[in-house]
C-alpha cells in the first residue's frame, strides 16, 4: 500500500505515519491469515511485531511515556489510526485496542497505585483483558443520565445493583469498568437523572464473583452470557446476594 507525506503536517507526524505504514503494510497485512490461524507460529508473529512496534517507539499512542506509551497528543494518534485501520489487527498489535485503551486511560487518571499495579500494567502489556459496562436494557449507553444501575456507599464499601447488557469485551474480560449511578449529594438515598454517574472496577473469576471493593460483603457479578463463545459482548447482571446470583445462573442453564 502506498502512502506519502502530507505537506500540511509536521515532519514528526509524517515520520510516525510512514513508520506505522511500514509495519502495517509489510509485517501485519501479509501475515493476517497466519496470525488469525492461531498456534505457536501466530503467537511468535504477534510477539515479533509487538517487539518491532515498541522498538520503533510506536506502542500505545494514547498513553503517557511513563506508562510505556508514546506520550503524543490527539492529532498524532488520529493520523496513526488512519494507517492502523488498514488491518483489523493493526490497533491490537500497536497496543491501542478498545475497550482496553479507554479503560487504561481511566486507570491512568483515576486509579490507585494498587489498581494500577494489579490491572493497568498487565492490561498495557496485554497480559489480561478488560470490559466496559454501561448499556442497560432500557437505558442506552449514549445517554449516561438514563442509567439505572446504582452504587450505594455502605461504610467503606459500595453496593452495586443493576442490569447491564452489551458489555464490550464482556466474555473475555478479566475485569470490568462499570458505569453506575450514585445517590444525590444530599445523602437521602434518592436517585434522579442528575445523580452522579461513577465508574467502578469489578473483577471476574467464575460465574459469580465478589467485587474487589467488597471484601467480606455479598456483592457479586453474574455473567449471564449470550451468543457464541467468540462474541465480544455479553449481558451482565449485578446483584447484591450470592444465593440470588447462583439461583439466577441456574435459570440460565439449558
Amino acid at each position: 500500500m502506498q502512502i506519502a507525506p502530507i505537506p500540511t503536517l509536521s515532519e514528526e507526524i509524517n515520520d510516525i505515519r510512514l513508520r506505522t505504514a511500514d509495519i502495517v503494510g509489510n509485517r501485519i497485512i501479509p501475515n493476517e491469515k497466519v496470525i488469525y490461524s492461531g498456534g505457536e507460529k501466530s503467537a511468535k508473529l504477534r510477539k515479533d511485531i509487538r517487539k518491532e512496534v515498541k522498538k520503533q517507539g510506536l506502542w500505545a499512542p494514547h498513553l503517557p511515556e511513563e506508562y510505556g506509551g508514546m506520550g503524543n497528543g490527539f492529532l498524532t494518534h488520529a493520523y496513526m489510526n488512519e494507517i492502523l485501520a488498514w488491518s483489523p489487527l493493526g490497533n491490537r498489535l500497536f497496543g491501542v485496542i478498545a475497550p482496553n485503551s479507554g479503560n487504561q486511560k481511566i486507570l491512568v487518571k483515576y486509579g490507585t497505585e494498587e489498581q494500577k499495579k494489579k490491572w493497568l500494567m498487565p492490561l498495557i502489556n496485554q497480559e489480561m483483558e478488560s470490559g466496559f459496562s454501561m448499556t442497560e436494557p432500557d437505558s442506552p449507553g449514549s445517554d449516561p443520565r438514563s442509567l439505572k444501575t446504582t452504587a450505594v456507599k455502605d461504610g467503606d464499601e459500595w453496593v452495586i445493583n443493576g442490569h447491564k447488557i452489551m458489555t464490550s469485551n464482556g466474555q473475555r474480560a478479566d475485569f470490568l469498568v462499570v458505569m453506575c449511578r450514585t445517590e444525590d449529594d444530599d445523602g437521602d438515598g434518592s436517585f434522579d437523572e442528575y445523580s452522579g454517574a461513577e465508574e467502578f472496577l469489578n473483577e471476574f473469576g467464575g460465574n459469580a464473583v465478589k467485587s474487589p471493593f467488597q471484601d467480606g460483603h455479598y456483592i457479586y457479578t453474574v455473567i449471564a452470557g449470550s451468543g457464541s463463545g467468540t462474541s465480544s459482548i455479553s449481558p451482565i447482571l449485578f446483584i447484591a446476594d450470592l444465593e440470588s446470583a447462583k439461583n439466577f445462573h441456574k435459570k440460565l442453564q439449558p
